[in-house]
């Protein structure tokens, strides 16, 4: 039997787990406006891609180095040689300060899961560029064209218009949408909100994120005599929930009587089915968390940055994107 501290490992490797098994998948998503900022680089420039993926965006005349912390993609990648890989993380940059002339940022900052991660991000970058340099950030906007978020920090399904669900059986089979349903609107459909995470938590993001999810679960049922033959209902009719499950629930439920059942044990049933659904169901159901940004919030994050000046900040197709320049003090 899986116990809770099994399923803490799980949650707590669930981040670069989830962007790894969805990074060798091939996604046709290029920004005009990178591609743009990208294209007017003088000849010579030194750049740099935080978070690169699949390293899309680069010149023959500009020297790249691309930096991402999945090394199962990195290694696939067939690149110019004007193009240098690094594993590296956006905390913990490997570049000289003052000496990289441009910098992308693109769908980085969102990931972060508190204010301060996200400052101390920009801030990273901001040490490597030389005095006027500039970097180019998008992020996701909290303001949706084809719906609204249920908060701002979001676990969000990874890759949901290809992904796979399991059935009673074990087996994969493709998950089906209407026709009309856009894949934003499944995204922003099916996205969990989470509490934002405390800045001086005294529990691990991951512990945080998982008692959540278990509110979540407890609260999700009324408490009352019957709520044994509901749990049993919803486990055994929902065919995206294990097997195991239902034959635990069906075992309890054969040597107590729903009147013997105190609100103790029902918590520890649920403790069960969350346990096994967060490590037996994670590789089929992927999450990734987005802290999604409001109109203004990027502009202010630049801002907190002493060393920054915001240049240029627009929305495009459900995205915030800014270019902010380095001082000419900050050497």
């Amino acid at each position: 039997m899986i116990n809770l501290k099994e399923a803490y490992k799980c949650l707590a490797s669930l981040p670069d787990a989830v962007y790894c098994r969805n990074a060798t998948r091939k996604s046709a998503v290029r920004w005009v406006n990178v591609q743009q900022f990208v294209n007017q680089l003088p000849l010579g420039t030194v750049v740099i891609d935080i978070g690169c993926g699949e390293a899309k965006y680069h010149r023959n005349d500009c020297f790249f180095m691309d930096c991402d912390t999945c090394l199962e993609m990195l290694v696939q990648l067939q690149l110019p040689p004007m193009v240098d890989l690094q594993l590296a993380d956006a905390l913990n940059l490997p570049y000289r300060s003052n000496s990289i002339d441009a910098a992308l940022l693109v769908s980085v900052l969102h990931h972060f899961t508190t204010l301060d991660r996200r400052k101390r991000a920009l801030t990273e970058v901001a040490r490597c560029l030389r005095p006027r340099g500039q970097v180019l950030i998008y992020v996701w906007a909290f303001e949706q064209p084809n719906g609204k978020f249920p908060s701002q920090d979001v676990l969000v399904p990874c890759q949901l218009h290809h992904c796979d669900s399991i059935s009673l059986s074990g087996h994969d089979k493709p998950v089906k949408f209407h026709m009309n349903s856009t894949r934003e609107e499944r995204l922003i459909r099916d996205s969990i909100a989470v509490k934002s995470l405390a800045k001086n938590a005294t529990q691990p993001s991951h512990l945080s994120l998982f008692h959540h999810i278990y509110k979540i679960f407890t609260t999700s049922y009324i408490l009352s005599r019957h709520l044994p033959s509901i749990l049993l209902n919803e486990f055994t009719t929902k065919r995206n929930f294990n097997t195991l499950i239902t034959g635990n629930l069906r075992s309890l439920m054969r040597y107590y009587e729903i009147e013997r059942f105190s609100m103790g044990f029902v918590k520890r049933i649920i403790e069960m089915a969350l346990a096994e659904v967060l490590c037996i169901k994670q590789r089929y159901n992927s999450y990734r968390f987005y802290h999604v940004f409001k109109e203004d919030e990027l502009k202010a994050l630049i801002t907190m940055t002493p060393s920054l000046r915001l240049v240029h900040l627009a929305y495009e197709h459900a995205n915030w994107w800014a270019i902010a320049e380095k001082a000419d003090s900050f050497s």
